[in-house]
């Protein structure tokens, strides 16, 4: 210890020996020393705190929201985030045909069908949670002249106006009837010797019941 001490002076004393511009050159040098020491002591420091705080957010998250890890797991095996709702199977349009009616249209895949009636066919097209309807009459007719067919529908003072219209590739008349009346607005088509009434049409009739009407084609019936 005693030997450490004298060491100690001794280099003291050489150092107040040398020249000023030496012991600055010395100075810096040991301060430089110093600092990278200080600097590397507190790298090391904060990576060992970071370490520390990211095992602890972990620690948090397995306990409170589950392991991030096994819902991308979950995901890569079912295709589909743990975290969303399998969306719904959408409907699509098939096509339904009656060759004895020499008529098809496309209606939703979902829609219930329904056929009533002899001397006049009553069909019936409607969504599950009855939304939406189209309703379609057949009756056989001898008459070729749609607007005469169409003003003869009902007596005249229930008729507001007849229009011909088009309907998808198709000629149809638009029956008006007067407010109040139990006479309900009509569309009507005639072809193949048979008489196509679609009752109770308005201007707020569903998309579906519209997209249907477009789609009606007919064809020579197969009785």
């Amino acid at each position: 210890m005693k030997s450490l001490i004298e060491d100690t002076k001794h280099i003291v004393a050489k150092l107040r020996e040398l020249p000023e511009t030496k012991k600055k050159i010395i100075f810096f040098v040991v301060m430089g020393f110093a600092t990278v020491g200080m600097v590397f002591f507190g790298i090391h420091s904060t990576k060992k705190s970071l370490e520390s705080f990211s095992k602890s957010t972990a620690a948090i998250q397995t306990a409170f929201g589950g392991d991030q890890e096994d819902a991308r797991q979950k995901e890569d095996a079912t295709g589909i985030a743990a975290n969303e709702a399998t969306e719904p199977l959408v409907p699509e349009w098939k096509t339904y045909e009656r060759k004895d009616y020499g008529f098809q249209l496309q209606y939703w895949s979902t829609w219930n069908i329904s056929q009533n009636g002899t001397e006049v066919a009553q069909f019936k097209f409607w969504a599950p949670d009855d939304s939406a309807a189209l309703g379609m009459n057949i009756r056989k007719t001898e008459e070729t002249d749609l607007e005469a067919f169409a003003n003869a529908l009902y007596q005249k003072e229930l008729v507001v106006s007849v229009t011909i219209i088009d309907v998808g590739e198709n000629k149809a008349a638009f029956v008006e009837t007067r407010p109040g009346s139990d006479a309900a607005n009509m569309v009507v088509m005639l072809a193949n010797g048979f008489a196509y009434e679609f009752p109770e049409l308005q201007a707020n009739t569903s998309e579906e019941a519209k997209h249907m009407l477009s789609t009606l084609k007919f064809q020579t019936p197969n009785l």
